[in-house]
């Protein structure tokens, strides 16, 4: 029960650090402008930080949860489909380990695709997470989103166009600057919500993943 409630806790204190942004909550640095998402998990004090360390790089190991998409679209198979899926294969999601600092690397891929009356066509989503394990707790943040935008049937770059006219975002730039890039909010809302699902999900599966090494601080 007191390990339901400082999750909880984590939980509340997390959504009110949110910044409404485009119509839909976004966790926003109030630094660097940037998208950041972030939870900490106390441990248990029986296991030492190397222990948790090496525990903790298997929860890489299964790309599945590091690549997701909200969709199929039927796209002309041919060079460009392959040089795009080759450019942004995420086979082997732990990019980097650093021992002596407790903090390893992953990468995680989300392909969106927009809907039918929608400027976004096809997204490439990438971000990276960061687990560092320092006195006892571990700590996930994920962050440095960005986006590449193609044509979803030829798979050819492209920019995103506006209703409204005016400059079309750039094909490939920091999600944080597609969302200031006034797009419309019918077409950025599904999108912040596919990607904080997308996270949220993240964090519930490293959860689960501590709880079942029983590695979790449970009175604490």
């Amino acid at each position: 029960m007191k390990a339901l409630t400082h999750f909880s806790l984590s939980i509340l204190l997390c959504l009110v650090a949110l910044i409404s942004h485009a119509g839909t909550d976004l966790p926003i640095d109030a630094t660097s402008g940037e998208v950041v998402y972030k939870q900490s998990f106390k441990l248990h004090a029986k296991y030492t930080d190397e222990d948790i360390y090496a525990l903790v790089q298997n929860w890489f190991a299964d790309p599945g949860k590091f690549t997701c998409q909200n969709g199929e679209c039927t796209a002309v198979p041919g060079k460009n489909k392959t040089t795009v899926d080759e450019q942004f294969n995420n086979a082997q999601p732990l990019q980097s380990l650093d021992p002596s600092s407790g903090r390893m690397t992953g990468k995680g891929l989300i392909k969106y695709f927009g809907g039918p009356n929608s400027n976004i066509s096809l997204l490439y989503m990438e971000y990276y997470v960061v687990v560092e394990v320092k006195n006892h707790q571990l700590t996930a943040t994920i962050s440095k989103i960005k986006y590449h935008h193609f044509n979803r049937q030829t798979y050819l770059v492209k920019p995103i166009y506006k209703w409204q006219g005016g400059k079309p975002a750039d094909s490939a730039d920091k999600f944080e600057n597609l969302l200031n890039g006034n797009l419309d909010n019918k077409e950025i809302e599904p999108l912040t919500a596919f990607v904080n699902q997308n996270m949220e999900q993240l964090f519930t599966d490293l959860q689960g993943f501590l709880k079942t090494k029983n590695v979790l601080d449970t009175n604490r």
